[in-house]
């Protein structure tokens, strides 16, 4: 019997052990309605094409993992993902320099980034174009005929923002700025050069 209490309380605190581990340089998280505070530091909920990593930095007490952007241990960026859902954080007053930019992703995927002088000189080239042409509302509202969704990624940024799309409008191909909320007719050759690129 002494024998059973011993080992009882043994497995006990081997178990208390083990949780004492786990909970050890976890940071502190709960949200207060939109807003997501870990360990005071406060994080909006914004938008942004990332990867995130299997890196957990906490859990809220309402289901909710948080874990790491790829490319920022020092969580500039966090995601807070539930059993259904998953959210984009950003820290508070956190200031990403817009004067560099790396290159653009092209969805669907994180691995169709292009880098590089020529990309960032036709997409500068489609956001100071005056080719504006008419877009319907239902079109772009619908995200086009298999609308490419863009991404512009700035240096030391590990998250793309969202600039535009490419829309089929039934006849051309057109960029529509987010930014000047406005679409321009892409040439024939700003578009084959965008294919060899790999951005289809």
């Amino acid at each position: 019997m002494k024998k059973m209490l011993m080992f009882g309380i043994i497995f006990v605190c081997i178990l208390l052990c083990i949780k004492l581990v786990t909970c050890i340089g976890r940071k502190h998280a709960y949200f207060q309605g939109q807003i997501l505070y870990i360990d005071g530091e406060e994080y909006e909920e914004t938008a942004g094409f990332y990867k995130e990593s299997n890196t957990v930095i906490s859990r809220t007490d309402n289901g909710f993992t948080i874990y790491e952007v790829v490319g920022d241990p020092e969580h500039n960026y966090v995601v807070a993902r539930s059993f259904l859902d998953n959210y984009l954080h950003v820290k508070k007053n956190y200031a990403v320099d817009k004067t560099a930019i790396e290159g653009y992703f092209f969805e669907p995927g994180y691995g169709d980034f292009i880098s590089g002088k020529e990309i960032i000189d036709i997409m500068k080239t489609l956001s100071e174009s005056k080719e504006k042409v008419d877009i319907d509302n239902d079109l772009l509202m619908s995200g086009g005929n298999g609308e490419k969704r863009v991404y512009i990624k700035y240096y030391n940024d590990p998250v793309g923002k969202y600039c535009g799309g490419i829309i089929f409008d039934g006849k051309d191909y057109v960029y529509y700025n987010w930014d000047k909320k406005e679409a321009v007719l892409i040439s024939k050759e700003i578009l084959k050069k965008l294919k060899e690129l790999g951005a289809f």
